[in-house]
C-alpha cells in the first residue's frame, strides 16, 4: 500500500455507530424502575388503607359473633329442654296416678288404669328454638366468612411482593388483584357479613320475645316494646340514606333498601303511566282522520 493510500486512510473519519441499537439506553430504564417503583409506593399504601378497613370489619364481626354466640346459645341450652318430657313432670304423674288408685281401693271405687299422656311441647317454644338456632347459625357462618376475608386480606398484600422482585411485575400483579377485588366485589362480601350478623340478632329478639311469651305476658310485651324501639331505629337509619344523600348513617341493609326503594319507585311509574294512558284513550277516543264533530265539518 502506497504512502497517499495510507494517509487517506489516518485522515478519514472513524465509522459512526449507533450507541442506541449496540448498548441499552441507561437512562429509559432508569426512569422506567422509578416510574414503577413510586407507583407500587402509591398501589401498595392504597392496599394497605382497604386491607385496613376489611380487616377492621372482620375483627369487629368476630368479636361481636363470640359474645353473641355465648348469649345465644346459652338461651338455647336452656329453651331446648322444653322439647322434651321433663321427667319430673312424669314423676309428678305417675305419683297422682298411685294416689288415685289408692283412693280407689280404700273406697271399695273400681281402679282406673292410667291413660297415656302424649307429650306435645308448645308451639312457641317450638318457633323460640327455630328462630335462636337459626340466628346461630348466621352467626357462626358471619364469623367463618369474617375469618375467610382476613386470609383474603393477607394474601391481597403479600401476593405482589412475593411474586417477583420487579417493580413492574409487582405493579402488574397489584393491578391484575385490585380489578378481581372489583369484579368480584369483595367489598360487598364484607358488607352482606355484616348484614348478616344483624339478622341473626333481630332474629335471637323477635325468639326472645316469643319464648318469654309462653311465661309471663306482662314481662313479653315489655321486651316487644323495647325491642320494637330498637328496630324502628334501625330501619330509620336504613331507609334515611335513600332521602338525604349527605347523611352518615346507615346499615349493611341500606344499600339492599335502595335497589328496592328504586324498583318500587320504578313499578309505580310505570303502573302510573298505564293508567294515565288508559284514562286518556277513554275521554279522548282515536280519530284517524274521520270528520265526526260539527266543528271539523264546519273547519
Amino acid at each position: 500500500m502506497s504512502d497517499p493510500e495510507l494517509q487517506s486512510i489516518a485522515l478519514s473519519e472513524p465509522p459512526q455507530f449507533d450507541r442506541r441499537r449496540s448498548m441499552p439506553n441507561e437512562t429509559h430504564e432508569k426512569s422506567r424502575n422509578e416510574m414503577w417503583s413510586k407507583y407500587m409506593v402509591e398501589a401498595q399504601e392504597y392496599a394497605k388503607d382497604v386491607s385496613n378497613a376489611w380487616k377492621e370489619d372482620s375483627e369487629g364481626v368476630l368479636l361481636f359473633t363470640g359474645l353473641f354466640s355465648v348469649i345465644v346459645g346459652a338461651f338455647v341450652i336452656e329453651s331446648l329442654k322444653r322439647l322434651s318430657p321433663d321427667p319430673g313432670d312424669d314423676t309428678v304423674n305417675l305419683l297422682g296416678d298411685i294416689s288415685k288408685q289408692l283412693y280407689q281401693l280404700g273406697n271399695g271405687m273400681p281402679v282406673e288404669l292410667p291413660k297415656d299422656r302424649p307429650f306435645s311441647p308448645d308451639h312457641r317454644m317450638i318457633w323460640a328454638n327455630a328462630l335462636w338456632l337459626i340466628s346461630l347459625v348466621f352467626a357462626i357462618g358471619s364469623a367463618l366468612t369474617a375469618t375467610m376475608t382476613q386470609q383474603w386480606v393477607r394474601r391481597y398484600i403479600q401476593l405482589p411482593t412475593e411474586t417477583s422482585a420487579s417493580h413492574e411485575v409487582q405493579a402488574r400483579v397489584r393491578s391484575y388483584l385490585f380489578l378481581g377485588t372489583q369484579k368480584y366485589s369483595v367489598a360487598h362480601v364484607m358488607e352482606l357479613t355484616i348484614a348478616l350478623l344483624h339478622c341473626s340478632v333481630f332474629m335471637f329478639f323477635s325468639g326472645l320475645v316469643i319464648f318469654i311469651l309462653a311465661i309471663n305476658a306482662t314481662i313479653a310485651y315489655t321486651v316487644l316494646i323495647t325491642a320494637g324501639v330498637f328496630t324502628l331505629a334501625y330501619l330509620t337509619l336504613t331507609i334515611l340514606p335513600c332521602f338525604a344523600h349527605d347523611t352518615l348513617y346507615r346499615t349493611p341493609m341500606s344499600n339492599i333498601w335502595w335497589y328496592i326503594w328504586h324498583l318500587s319507585m320504578s313499578v309505580t311509574a310505570r303502573c302510573l303511566r298505564l293508567l294515565v294512558k288508559l284514562v286518556h284513550n277513554i275521554l279522548v277516543p282515536l280519530n284517524t282522520g274521520e270528520i265526526t264533530s260539527f266543528r271539523n265539518k264546519i273547519l
